[in-house]
C-alpha cells in the first residue's frame, strides 16, 4: 500500500473516530467529569451552605457516611491522573479488547482504593480535616513518600489476549493503587474528612497535579522544593481550617 493509499484512507476515516483511535482513554475522562459535575453539584446550586461548619459535629469511629463521596472520589481526582496508564493497557491489547483493557484496570485500580476507604472514612471523621491537612503535610517529606511518587509510573508486561490478559490487567491496575496509595493515602484522607468541604478537594486535586506535572531536569534539591511547598500549603490550610472549625 503507497503512501497517498494511506493518506487518503486517513482522510476518509470520521474525525471522531480518529480521536477516539488516539485518545482510547475518552470515555475514563467523562466518567470523571460525571463524577465532577455530582460531587460540585451542591456547591453550585448552593445547597452545600453550612455542611462546612456543621460535617464535623457528626464524626466518629465506625461512620461510613461518606464512603458515597469517596467512591466519587476515586474517578473525579485520579482517573485523569490515569491517561498514560490507560493508553498502555489498550496499546498492549488487541484493538478488539481495548476497551475491556482499560475498563479491567480501573477496576483494579478502583477496588484498592475503595478497600482502604473502607478504613479511611471513619478515620477521617474521628480526627476531622485539620488533623488530617498535618499529616498529609508531614507525609509529603517523607522518602515513602517519594517512593510511592517514583512507583506510580511503572508498568508491567501484559499478555494481549485470553484470561491472562484480563488479569495482567486487572494486576496492573491495582499495583498502580497500590503504588499511588503510598504516595497520595494522607492526602485522600484529607480529602476524606473535608468530603464535604469542596472546595478543599479541588484545592488538594490542584496540589496533585502540581505535584505530578512532569519537570524535565528537575533535580532532588529542586523535587524537595517542589515537595516543601506543597506541604507548607498544607499546613497553612489546616491552619485555617482549625480556625475556621472546618
Amino acid at each position: 500500500m503507497t503512501t497517498a493509499t494511506l493518506s487518503n484512507f486517513a482522510i476518509s476515516i470520521p474525525a471522531w473516530r480518529f480521536l477516539v483511535g488516539r485518545h482510547p482513554e475518552w470515555w475514563a475522562m467523562l466518567v470523571s467529569g460525571g463524577a465532577w459535575l455530582y460531587l460540585l453539584a451542591p456547591l453550585l446550586t448552593g445547597s452545600a451552605t453550612g455542611d462546612a461548619h456543621t460535617h464535623h459535629h457528626q464524626a466518629g469511629w465506625m461512620d461510613w457516611s461518606g464512603f458515597e463521596h469517596w467512591a466519587l472520589m476515586i474517578p473525579a481526582m485520579m482517573y485523569p491522573f490515569l491517561i498514560g496508564h490507560l493508553r498502555v493497557a489498550a496499546s498492549r491489547s488487541l484493538w478488539r479488547r481495548r476497551d475491556r483493557a482499560m475498563a479491567l484496570f480501573l477496576a483494579g485500580y478502583s477496588a484498592t482504593w475503595l478497600c482502604f476507604g473502607i478504613l479511611a472514612v471513619p478515620i477521617s471523621k474521628a480526627i476531622e480535616l485539620p488533623a488530617c491537612l498535618a499529616i498529609a503535610a508531614l507525609w509529603q517529606l517523607t522518602p515513602w513518600k517519594r517512593a510511592g511518587e517514583l512507583a506510580c509510573h511503572r508498568t508491567i508486561p501484559l499478555a494481549p489476549t485470553g484470561l491472562r490478559a484480563d488479569l495482567d490487567c486487572l494486576r496492573y491496575g491495582a499495583t498502580n493503587a497500590s503504588n499511588c496509595l503510598l504516595a497520595c493515602w494522607a492526602l485522600m484522607l484529607a480529602c476524606a474528612a473535608g468530603h464535604r468541604w469542596l472546595l478543599a478537594m479541588s484545592a488538594i486535586t490542584f496540589l496533585v497535579w502540581v505535584e505530578r506535572m512532569p519537570r524535565p531536569g528537575m533535580d532532588r534539591y529542586s523535587r524537595f522544593l517542589r515537595s516543601a511547598w506543597i506541604a507548607a500549603s498544607l499546613t497553612v490550610a489546616g491552619i485555617a481550617a482549625y480556625y475556621w472549625k472546618l
